[in-house]
């Protein structure tokens, strides 16, 4: 059965060049995110970025705006 409405996947090399471009720009995004997630002790997001495969797009919006530090939890000069 095919389906019209999807446009054809290239074949040969150029499609061995977009799977290895996508692997790679996702496990970028997941190592960072894991990294940021683990040293933020926050097990959740870490557990969820973990299993979750989205192309990159979880891991981005967890860096860019859930993963900064509780300013209640730093370090206060003494």
């Amino acid at each position: 059965m095919e389906f019209e409405f999807l446009p054809e996947f290239p074949e040969g090399p150029i499609a061995l060049v977009i799977i290895v471009a996508v692997s790679v720009w996702s496990l970028l995004w997941k190592a960072v995110a894991l990294y940021k997630a683990g040293t933020l002790r926050h097990k959740g997001w870490f557990t969820a970025l973990f299993f979750i495969n989205t192309l990159g797009i979880l891991e981005i919006l967890y860096v860019a705006f859930f993963s900064k530090p509780d300013r209640r939890l730093a370090r206060r000069p003494s």
